[in-house]
């Protein structure tokens, strides 16, 4: 499996773990990847040549939940 694609599936997971939702990235070349919440617009970044001081995969959807109350097109359920 190339590096990017490891990277993309990584990001995806934490991305829907933080209640996050878009099924597609959108490849911007080879080595640049950006995916986007549908329903709050934070996004994450995967880029393999990235500057000395930058992450490989990064973005606030990968440290912020998403702030709105569907996950997959359902309600979320309150906490009793």
């Amino acid at each position: 499996m190339r590096r990017i694609e490891r990277l993309k599936r990584e990001a995806r997971k934490t991305f829907k773990a933080r209640g996050h939702f878009n099924p597609f990235f959108i490849n911007h070349s080879s080595t640049l990847a950006e995916l986007s919440c549908l329903q709050c617009g934070m996004f994450v970044m995967v880029n393999l040549k990235h500057l000395p001081h930058e992450a490989e995969v990064s973005g606030h959807a990968m440290r912020v939940n998403c702030d709105h109350g569907l996950i997959y097109g359902r309600k979320r359920r309150k906490k009793t």
